[in-house]
């Protein structure tokens, strides 16, 4: 993907995150929380202490998401953590056909999308979590 595109989707999520959240964004965890619950997306703090767990967003019923993220880090950190990955739900959501490589997560119940920091869908994710947490 190149990156006019990457920043012209990353915009628009920023777009439907703003329109969801009544035109502003979220300033804190329990903002984010919300948003969350707004796009139907279940949030599970969990009490982790493998070493580098932040969140995950996951299909597990077949028809809903659950994110999990770390309860123990900063209120910053799971802001972060949430945006980024209510940015993937909407790209998965919203965006299906613009995923590099193809993600399925929508159709395979127990895909959790893997870590592949080159993907498309973390590549659009990072650059809204950057636009709405800027200065």
């Amino acid at each position: 993907m190149r990156r006019q595109e990457l920043e012209h989707y990353a915009r628009q999520i920023v777009r439907v995150i703003r329109g969801k959240g009544g035109g502003d964004l979220p300033r804190d965890a329990g903002g984010w929380g919300r948003l969350c619950r707004r796009f139907g997306i279940d949030c599970i703090p969990l009490a982790m202490s493998a070493p580098g767990f932040t969140a995950r967003l996951i299909c597990l019923s077949g028809d809903g998401y659950q994110l999990f993220y770390n309860r123990d880090g900063t209120d910053e950190q799971r802001a972060r953590w949430l945006c980024h990955e209510v940015s993937e739900y909407i790209a998965l959501a919203d965006f299906p056909g613009l995923l590099d490589p193809p993600d399925h997560a929508r159709y395979q119940w127990d895909y959790d999308g893997g870590d592949d920091p080159a993907d498309s869908r973390h590549r659009i994710a990072r650059r809204v979590e950057e636009l709405c947490f800027r200065g």
